[in-house]
C-alpha cells in the first residue's frame, strides 16, 4: 500500500517491535502517527523523533508533545495479545482500537504478531473489528 501516513503502536510487553518499522517509514518519507490515551480514547500524534515519547497510560510509551493527526486514508498497524486465523484479536481489554476504528472506517488495517500468538480460536464480541491482514513471521492471514 502506498499510504502517506502510517499509524502504529509503540511496542509494549513482548509485542512485535515497531521502532525499526517506524524508522523505515520515516526513511520512505511517510508521516508516522502514534497513539496517546486521553479520556479513554486514542488520539494519534505525529511522531518525528523517539524523544517525544514518555511512559504514559498502562506504562506504554506515548507522545508528550506533537501535532494531532487524523487521516482516514492511512494505514494502521494494530497490536494484539492473541489472534486466530480468522483475524479476530484480543488486546488488553480496553477496546481502544475497536472504538477508534468504528469511527475511522476508511483506514487500512494490518495486525502483526508472532506465530505463537495465533491460536485456533479467540473469543470475539460484536463490537470487535478485525484487521484486513494478520502477518506473522511465517504466514499471512
Amino acid at each position: 500500500m502506498k499510504a502517506r501516513t502510517v499509524y502504529t503502536y509503540i511496542d509494549f510487553n513482548r509485542e512485535v517491535m515497531t521502532r525499526k518499522f517506524i524508522c523505515q517509514a520515516w526513511d520512505d518519507g511517510k508521516q508516522v502517527g502514534v497513539p496517546k490515551v486521553i479520556k479513554n480514547e486514542l488520539i494519534f500524534y505525529v511522531l518525528e523523533d523517539f524523544s517525544q515519547l514518555e511512559h504514559g497510560y498502562f506504562g506504554i510509551e506515548e507522545p508528550v508533545f506533537g501535532e494531532e493527526v487524523s487521516h482516514d486514508d492511512a494505514l494502521m498497524i494494530i497490536p494484539g495479545v492473541a489472534f486466530d486465523p480468522y483475524r479476530q484479536r484480543i488486546g488488553y481489554g480496553q477496546g481502544f482500537y475497536d472504538r477508534y476504528l468504528s469511527v475511522h472506517k476508511g483506514l487500512k488495517t494490518i495486525a502483526v504478531a508472532f506465530d505463537f500468538q495465533v491460536l485456533d480460536r479467540v473469543p470475539a464480541e460484536e463490537t470487535d473489528i478485525r484487521p484486513s491482514l494478520l502477518i506473522t513471521e511465517s504466514r499471512t492471514y
